[in-house]
Protein backbone atom coordinates (compact mmCIF):
# COMPACT_ATOMS: atom_id res chain seq x y z
CA UNK A 1 0.00 0.00 0.00
CA UNK A 2 2.68 2.55 0.77
CA UNK A 3 4.03 2.33 -2.95
CA UNK A 4 0.47 3.97 -4.05
CA UNK A 5 0.47 6.87 -2.27
CA UNK A 6 3.98 8.15 -2.53
CA UNK A 7 3.90 11.55 -0.49
CA UNK A 8 7.47 13.13 -2.31
CA UNK A 9 5.39 14.44 -5.26
CA UNK A 10 6.76 15.27 -8.70
CA UNK A 11 10.04 15.83 -10.08
CA UNK A 12 11.01 18.90 -11.89
CA UNK A 13 12.08 16.01 -14.80
CA UNK A 14 8.93 14.31 -14.37
CA UNK A 15 6.49 17.79 -14.49
CA UNK A 16 8.72 19.10 -17.59
CA UNK A 17 8.51 15.94 -19.40
CA UNK A 18 4.87 15.59 -18.95
CA UNK A 19 4.52 19.40 -19.69
CA UNK A 20 6.72 18.74 -23.08
CA UNK A 21 4.37 15.95 -23.68
CA UNK A 22 1.16 17.95 -23.53
CA UNK A 23 2.72 20.92 -25.97
CA UNK A 24 3.28 18.36 -28.41
CA UNK A 25 -0.44 17.17 -27.94
CA UNK A 26 -1.71 20.88 -27.61
CA UNK A 27 0.53 21.97 -31.03
CA UNK A 28 -1.19 18.94 -33.34
CA UNK A 29 -4.43 19.97 -31.66
CA UNK A 30 -3.85 23.55 -32.66
CA UNK A 31 -3.08 22.61 -36.44
CA UNK A 32 -6.17 20.39 -36.76
CA UNK A 33 -8.05 23.47 -35.75
CA UNK A 34 -5.97 26.29 -37.89
CA UNK A 35 -6.74 23.70 -41.35
CA UNK A 36 -10.59 22.91 -40.47
CA UNK A 37 -10.74 26.80 -40.06
CA UNK A 38 -8.60 27.45 -43.40
CA UNK A 39 -11.07 24.40 -45.08
CA UNK A 40 -14.66 26.24 -43.82
CA UNK A 41 -13.45 29.80 -44.91
CA UNK A 42 -12.33 28.26 -48.53
CA UNK A 43 -15.74 26.14 -48.48
CA UNK A 44 -17.53 29.34 -47.38
CA UNK A 45 -16.18 31.33 -50.34
CA UNK A 46 -16.21 28.46 -53.34
CA UNK A 47 -20.04 28.07 -51.81
CA UNK A 48 -20.05 31.97 -52.07
CA UNK A 49 -19.01 31.43 -56.01
CA UNK A 50 -20.98 28.89 -56.78
CA UNK A 51 -24.21 31.18 -55.64
CA UNK A 52 -22.89 34.31 -57.62
CA UNK A 53 -22.43 31.94 -60.74
CA UNK A 54 -26.30 30.78 -60.45
CA UNK A 55 -27.99 34.01 -59.51
CA UNK A 56 -25.95 35.55 -63.00
CA UNK A 57 -26.97 32.22 -64.44
CA UNK A 58 -30.98 32.78 -63.28
CA UNK A 59 -30.56 36.49 -64.47
CA UNK A 60 -29.59 35.66 -67.91
CA UNK A 61 -32.16 33.22 -68.21
CA UNK A 62 -34.84 36.01 -67.76
CA UNK A 63 -33.26 38.01 -70.71
CA UNK A 64 -34.72 37.80 -74.36
CA UNK A 65 -33.28 34.80 -75.90
CA UNK A 66 -32.94 36.96 -79.48
CA UNK A 67 -30.73 39.17 -77.66
CA UNK A 68 -28.90 36.71 -76.16
CA UNK A 69 -28.34 34.54 -78.84
CA UNK A 70 -26.82 37.71 -80.64
CA UNK A 71 -25.18 39.07 -77.62
CA UNK A 72 -23.04 35.54 -77.38
CA UNK A 73 -22.99 35.27 -81.36
CA UNK A 74 -22.00 31.63 -80.66
CA UNK A 75 -18.24 31.44 -82.59
CA UNK A 76 -14.97 30.94 -81.11
CA UNK A 77 -14.17 35.30 -81.20
CA UNK A 78 -16.86 36.50 -79.39
CA UNK A 79 -16.41 37.87 -76.12
CA UNK A 80 -17.85 37.40 -73.17
CA UNK A 81 -20.46 39.16 -71.31
CA UNK A 82 -19.98 40.44 -67.86
CA UNK A 83 -22.29 40.55 -65.02
CA UNK A 84 -22.11 43.30 -62.54
CA UNK A 85 -24.45 45.03 -59.92
CA UNK A 86 -25.82 48.38 -60.59
CA UNK A 87 -27.62 51.28 -58.83
CA UNK A 88 -29.81 53.83 -60.15
CA UNK A 89 -29.24 57.52 -59.26
CA UNK A 90 -30.28 58.54 -55.42
CA UNK A 91 -31.55 55.49 -54.97
CA UNK A 92 -30.73 52.25 -53.02
CA UNK A 93 -32.29 49.32 -55.53
CA UNK A 94 -29.78 47.44 -56.94
CA UNK A 95 -30.67 45.81 -60.35
CA UNK A 96 -27.94 42.94 -62.65
CA UNK A 97 -26.83 44.30 -65.55
CA UNK A 98 -24.59 42.88 -68.28
CA UNK A 99 -21.97 44.39 -70.92
CA UNK A 100 -19.16 43.23 -73.04
CA UNK A 101 -16.94 45.50 -70.48
CA UNK A 102 -13.82 43.88 -68.20
CA UNK A 103 -14.02 46.98 -65.86
CA UNK A 104 -18.07 47.59 -64.75
CA UNK A 105 -19.62 50.67 -65.87
CA UNK A 106 -20.46 54.00 -64.10
CA UNK A 107 -22.51 53.11 -61.34
CA UNK A 108 -21.90 49.44 -61.11
CA UNK A 109 -19.16 47.30 -59.38
CA UNK A 110 -18.85 43.56 -59.80
CA UNK A 111 -21.22 41.43 -56.94
CA UNK A 112 -19.54 41.26 -53.49
CA UNK A 113 -20.24 38.84 -50.83
CA UNK A 114 -18.78 39.24 -47.43
CA UNK A 115 -16.43 41.86 -48.98
CA UNK A 116 -14.94 39.91 -51.86
CA UNK A 117 -15.94 41.36 -55.22
CA UNK A 118 -16.76 38.04 -57.21
CA UNK A 119 -16.13 39.07 -61.19
CA UNK A 120 -18.89 37.29 -63.59
CA UNK A 121 -18.58 36.58 -67.13
CA UNK A 122 -20.87 34.61 -69.14
CA UNK A 123 -19.44 32.40 -72.14
CA UNK A 124 -21.18 30.55 -74.85
CA UNK A 125 -20.43 26.63 -74.37
CA UNK A 126 -18.99 25.52 -77.75
CA UNK A 127 -19.21 22.07 -76.58
CA UNK A 128 -22.70 21.80 -76.01
CA UNK A 129 -23.04 24.13 -78.97
CA UNK A 130 -21.08 21.80 -81.43
CA UNK A 131 -23.89 18.92 -79.95
CA UNK A 132 -26.57 21.73 -80.90
CA UNK A 133 -25.77 22.06 -83.91
CA UNK A 134 -25.19 17.76 -84.18
CA UNK A 135 -28.66 17.41 -83.03
CA UNK A 136 -30.39 20.87 -84.63
CA UNK A 137 -34.14 19.49 -83.72
CA UNK A 138 -33.09 19.23 -80.09
CA UNK A 139 -31.31 22.66 -79.13
CA UNK A 140 -32.94 25.10 -81.53
CA UNK A 141 -34.52 27.03 -78.31
CA UNK A 142 -31.79 26.80 -76.70
CA UNK A 143 -28.50 28.71 -75.84
CA UNK A 144 -25.50 27.00 -73.64
CA UNK A 145 -23.55 29.10 -71.37
CA UNK A 146 -20.80 28.77 -69.14
CA UNK A 147 -21.09 31.19 -65.88
CA UNK A 148 -17.81 31.76 -64.34
CA UNK A 149 -17.05 33.43 -61.25
CA UNK A 150 -13.65 34.52 -59.87
CA UNK A 151 -12.48 36.05 -56.88
CA UNK A 152 -9.28 36.59 -54.84
CA UNK A 153 -8.48 35.13 -51.84
CA UNK A 154 -5.29 35.85 -49.97
CA UNK A 155 -3.90 36.83 -53.38
CA UNK A 156 -4.69 33.54 -54.48
CA UNK A 157 -6.90 34.13 -57.77
CA UNK A 158 -9.82 31.07 -57.57
CA UNK A 159 -13.35 30.20 -59.86
CA UNK A 160 -15.81 28.45 -60.31
CA UNK A 161 -17.73 27.63 -62.95
CA UNK A 162 -21.73 26.74 -63.36
CA UNK A 163 -23.65 25.37 -66.94
CA UNK A 164 -26.63 26.04 -68.11
CA UNK A 165 -28.86 27.10 -70.90
CA UNK A 166 -30.88 30.28 -71.90
CA UNK A 167 -34.32 29.16 -73.26
CA UNK A 168 -36.46 30.83 -75.75
CA UNK A 169 -39.20 32.56 -74.61
CA UNK A 170 -41.75 30.12 -76.96
CA UNK A 171 -41.09 27.14 -74.32
CA UNK A 172 -40.53 28.78 -70.78
CA UNK A 173 -43.05 27.87 -68.47
CA UNK A 174 -45.20 30.29 -66.77
CA UNK A 175 -46.18 29.24 -63.46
Amino acid sequence: MKKFFNEKGLTLIEVLASLVILMIVFTGLMHFFSNAYSYTNRSQNKTAGINVARSALAFMERQSFIEMNEQLNQSASAKPLYVYICTQNNSTAQYYKYTKLASPPNGCAPITINNIPFQVKVTYDHEKGQEKELNKGNYKYTVPVIVSAEWKRNNEELSTTVKGAIVSEDIRETY
